[in-house]
């Protein structure tokens, strides 16, 4: 079974370069989150992979929050059925 790994962090344009040299197929969507009762511009990173993968996504997560000196990135972790529908 596949898992979702969603990592939500504070916006900066290194996010998806970072994130493409951890994984080849990744969706990232333009986010308004909140942090400590202050809104900011944040991205969803979303990663369907096994879940032997989930100490890679770990590495990006940290990666992402060392470069941009951020004090947290969360990480979710949910089970998914995924599909691939093509021609």
């Amino acid at each position: 079974m596949n898992t979702l790994y969603r990592l939500h962090t504070e916006r900066f344009d290194n996010v998806t370069e970072i994130t493409s040299r951890y994984f080849e197929g990744f969706t990232a969507i333009n986010v308004t989150g909140y942090w400590q009762g202050a809104s900011e511009a944040a991205v969803i990173v979303e990663i369907y992979a096994a879940q032997s993968d989930a100490s890679k996504v770990r590495a990006l997560a940290d990666e992402i929050r060392i470069t941009n000196k951020q004090q947290a990135v969360l990480l979710s972790i949910l089970p998914a059925v995924v599909e691939l529908l093509d021609a």
